[in-house]
């Protein structure tokens, strides 16, 4: 899902644009620098997840610049916080349920 989100904000950015990132996907976000420096690695991608990563390539070089960041998720970041607090919105995960577990998510989503 953040590889997704990644691409939507690039996408979102007029060509030329300094793009600055900063996101709590490690993976993705180390994923991410590697294909940006253009370097041949083999990555284990399958069919949309793959899509993704080539339209990331063409929006890396789309943009002027891209500045990859990472931040710890939950710890009072405030940009990350309303990352998060937008994403649940967007699932529809209310104040409530915004503290127990869900199924396939393997995690505690908290605010």
């Amino acid at each position: 899902m953040e590889l997704f989100a990644l691409l939507e904000g690039l996408r979102s950015l007029p060509s030329g644009s300094h793009a600055v990132v900063r996101m709590d996907a490690l993976t993705v976000l180390e994923v991410a620098k590697v294909r940006r420096r253009r370097t041949r690695v083999k990555t284990y991608a399958l069919g949309r997840e793959q899509r993704a990563w080539a339209s990331f390539d063409r929006e890396v070089t789309r943009l002027a610049r891209v500045d990859l960041h990472w931040v710890r998720g939950h710890s009072g970041d405030p940009g990350n916080a309303l990352a998060h607090e937008l994403a649940m919105q967007a699932r529809g995960v209310g104040e409530a349920a915004r503290h127990q577990r869900h199924p396939g998510v393997g995690a505690v989503l908290c605010g």
